[in-house]
């Protein structure tokens, strides 16, 4: 059988195909700069259409309508800012007082608290010399002996109103509150307007 044996070092026969090639690869390349060059020319035209839509009064109107849009959002995200700071506030406060609310209670229930109400209501006396309701919780009417003994001719009425201690003493229909609870209320009152804890209109908090 016959071979086609290639002696080493000898040069390679040319590529037959090779003219044809090198055309074919030109004309993709012309015609990939061809399509290139109308797409860039397509775009460029849809552009221009599309801004020759666009106004001066129309882009000011989108500017004005963004505008309003984001102070309506400003003015949204203020809002729920000072709900969650009043929140917070709020928690906070009703924590503290709370542990107030325990530490009276137990002072209400303690040997020290005779002498607190006494304190309280002697400087009334004089006011309710010619008589007076007193009003307090229901187990301090135990405590009457006490008090008649400040107030004379005092006449002593439960009051489910009264949670913590102390006495309102109503002399010719005016209202005088001694009590432990309005005292905390007064305390809380007191605290929110110097403490700092305020919170601005504009949902920040208050210096």
């Amino acid at each position: 059988m016959a071979t086609n044996n290639i002696p080493a070092g000898a040069p390679a026969a040319e590529n037959p195909y090779s003219d044809f090639e090198t055309s074919v690869l030109s004309a993709a390349e012309r015609k990939a700069a061809k399509i290139e060059e109308e797409t860039r020319r397509l775009c460029k035209a849809a552009r221009d259409e599309i801004l020759s839509g666009v106004t001066s009064a129309g882009v000011a109107e989108h500017r004005s309508r963004v505008r309003a849009e984001t102070r309506r959002a400003a003015a949204a995200a203020r809002q729920d800012n000072r709900r969650r700071l009043l929140k917070y506030r709020d928690e906070l406060v009703n924590g503290l007082f709370a542990e107030a609310a325990e530490n009276l209670s137990a002072f209400a229930d303690s040997p020290a608290y005779k002498d607190y109400l006494e304190r309280t209501l002697r400087p009334l006396a004089e006011k309710a010399a010619k008589g007076c309701t007193v009003l307090v919780r229901e187990k301090d009417l135990a405590l009457a002996p006490v008090i008649q003994a400040i107030l004379p001719g005092a006449q002593l009425c439960a009051d489910a109103s009264i949670r913590i201690g102390g006495a309102r003493v109503v002399i010719k229909r005016v209202l005088f509150d001694e009590t432990l609870d309005d005292a905390l209320r007064t305390g809380r009152g007191a605290f929110l307007a110097e403490c700092g804890l305020r919170v601005d209109e504009k949902g920040g908090e208050a210096k």
